[in-house]
């Protein structure tokens, strides 16, 4: 007899799967369906985010999928949700708990926060210090009830706060360290929490990240000791460089491999890492045909093995990059080496990641033949601020192997 049940299509999609679609949930002892409308995170194999409608409620559910740790996940997720609710601080309600009939992936439901962004695209969308400010305080006033209450945030990013209203939302109960509740966290163990976040953030902010650590101390009932302050920060510091270190380290493996950020493909004659949200909107043809949009357009500079094209994809512009390998001692010298693209998008990416302005990476893209480099691209959001000698500047500056030292880390 064949026990071996036939996997449920939210387990094999992975980053294909579409909305709107629907799921029946078991839950308790009642059966119901629903249809989910719009998706906020896959992570193929592991979890899926999504918005949906359970009859006349909008709800948000994450969907833990069949691992040996599904269970696991599940029961932190409600824990650490439960557990923020007794601590006081605000997040969504969970409206239902189960799993998905015929299988054994677990979900968990909560009501939607509308309207609501979060706290990562606020941030990303202003460039005002006081606006800086305003929102870490906002953010260390719920982390520091958290620690108060003995709860630590496992995984303490921007994206896990909701703003709703001038109200701030906690979410992601599984990310909930819950040991030690009811007992407020150490110093020590609040510093190494706390320099989780701050790490995220831009070095030059780092002095509105020590105003808003003295502001934390106050939430906590440590005092205003300016002296205490600057002791607590001189402690605080080493740890935001480490922490930033550990994830830009992390990232620039990141840019060349598939995530939810960037779409990764390689062939015997092609390889290409793509912002994701650009290759769904456009850039996929320039992929399948960089010739055709070379051609159609408007060149901004062109020497004999290099040129700088703006195209236009559905009426969006673009700058173009391109490298041509055209003769034999060129092929030898970049056998061995990254392709000037491949350098390109790693020196963008690592100053991106310290807060530098400059056009936005979306694509780099190499042709080969063997061992041996013919074309590469490198494809960048066009900036009408720009002249051409501004970008012939800025991808020869890129061109360079750079190091986080050199530009500020």
């Amino acid at each position: 007899m064949n026990n071996h049940r036939k996997k449920h299509f939210l387990n094999i999609k992975g980053r294909d799967l579409k909305v709107p679609f629907n799921v029946t949930i078991k839950s308790k002892d009642q059966t119901f369906q629903v249809t989910a409308t719009k998706l906020f995170k896959i992570a193929p194999k592991k979890r899926i985010v999504c918005s949906g409608k359970w009859g006349e409620e909008q709800i948000v559910m994450k969907l833990f999928l069949e691992s040996r740790k599904t269970k696991h996940y599940f029961n932190k997720e409600i824990k650490g949700l439960k557990a923020l609710k007794r601590s006081g601080v605000r997040t969504p309600d969970i409206v239902f708990s189960g799993m998905v009939e015929n299988s054994n992936i677990r979900v968990v439901a909560t009501k939607e926060i509308l309207p609501a962004s979060d706290m990562m695209s606020v941030w990303n969308n202003t460039e005002e210090n006081y606006i800086y400010t305003g929102l870490q305080k906002k953010i260390l006033k719920k982390i520091a009830v958290l620690h108060n209450a003995g709860l630590k945030q496992d995984d303490l990013h921007l994206g896990n706060f909701l703003i709703s209203k001038n109200r701030i939302y906690t979410i992601d109960g599984d990310g909930v360290d819950i040991k030690r509740k009811r007992r407020p966290l150490s110093e020590e163990v609040s510093l190494e929490n706390l320099s989780v976040l701050f790490g995220q953030f831009y070095p030059h902010l780092d002095k509105i990240a020590e105003k808003s650590l003295k502001y934390y101390a106050e939430c906590r009932g440590w005092g205003t000791d300016l002296n205490f302050n600057n002791r607590l920060f001189t402690r605080l510091k080493p740890r935001i460089q480490k922490v930033r270190a550990y994830k830009l380290k992390k990232y620039l493996k990141k840019i060349f491999r598939d995530c939810s950020e960037f779409v990764h493909k390689k062939t015997k004659n092609r390889e290409l890492v793509c912002d994701r949200k650009a290759y769904n909107s456009g850039l996929e043809q320039f992929i399948n045909n960089p010739s055709l949009f070379i051609e159609k357009g408007k060149i901004l500079l062109d020497k004999s093995s290099s040129s700088i094209v703006q195209i236009d994809i559905d009426n969006t512009l673009y700058v173009v990059q391109t490298c041509n390998i055209k003769s034999f001692s060129l092929f030898f010298k970049k056998l061995l080496k990254k392709t000037y693209a491949k350098t390109m998008w790693r020196s963008a990416h690592l100053l991106k990641q310290l807060g530098n302005q400059l056009p936005y990476p979306l694509l780099f893209m190499e042709e080969y033949q063997g061992s041996f480099y013919l074309k590469n691209y490198f494809v960048v959001e066009y900036t009408p601020e720009l002249t051409t000698n501004s970008y012939s500047f800025f991808f020869k500056n890129l061109g360079k192997k750079l190091k986080p030292e050199q530009v500020g880390l």
